[in-house]
């Protein structure tokens, strides 16, 4: 082998960087559901329980909008880790977006009036109960690089600015759906939008 080949090859190879492997998209769903739970219990810690939820949780509505956040959380953060990856299929059907219409609909449904008092303690408790999983989920995606940027940084921005509101179906005891609509859902979209423009930034794209 030549001296220019040797030093060729010596460039080359200093060059190189190790690469740690990425954990598959279920394993890291698993761990994003685990924090979600976290929150939930550490802002019914601190916030308090809901007085009403043993009332609530006879109640159908409640059951099925409750259950429906959660879908959306973690569908969307499932599909973000999947379109983080390349040579996974991408989901026809997402049943996460699926739910935030059937959500909205549902509220919708049972609002009668729009004319509710300001409760801005909602809007303080999603956005602070949002900053963990947002803050995780932005460092998660920063350090590798991502295969699908738009659609990660799309998925990511929802699910982890719904895990706010899914906790606050145990804090907040009002049950209005204009109340729901405005001050839960107005707050988790404007979390979204914020996650949405920090993580174009921050997140690599391969």
């Amino acid at each position: 082998m030549s001296k220019l080949q040797t030093s060729l090859m010596d460039s080359l190879s200093a060059d190189l960087v190790a690469v740690n492997p990425i954990t598959s998209p279920v394993s890291r769903w698993r761990i994003a559901v685990a924090l979600t739970f976290l929150v939930g219990v550490a802002g019914a810690f601190v916030f308090g329980v809901r007085f009403n939820l043993s009332t609530q949780m006879t109640l159908l509505h409640f059951l099925i909008e409750t259950v429906l956040l959660a879908v959306l959380s973690w569908g969307t953060l499932y599909s973000a880790f999947r379109t983080s990856m390349p040579g996974i299929p991408q989901q026809r059907f997402h049943f996460g977006l699926a739910s935030a219409i059937i959500w909205f609909g549902l509220l919708v449904s049972r609002t009668s009036h729009f004319a509710v008092g300001p409760s801005w303690g909602c809007v303080k408790m999603i956005l602070m109960l949002n900053v963990i999983p947002i803050v995780v989920g932005l460092l998660h995606f920063s350090r590798i690089r991502v295969f699908d940027k738009r659609r990660t940084v799309a998925y990511l921005a929802i699910g982890s600015s719904v895990v706010g509101g899914l906790a606050l179906q145990f804090i907040c005891p009002v049950d209005q759906g204009a109340h729901l609509l405005l001050w839960h859902g107005l707050s988790m979209l404007l979390s979204a939008f914020v996650v949405a423009a920090i993580g174009w930034v921050v997140i690599k794209e391969a």
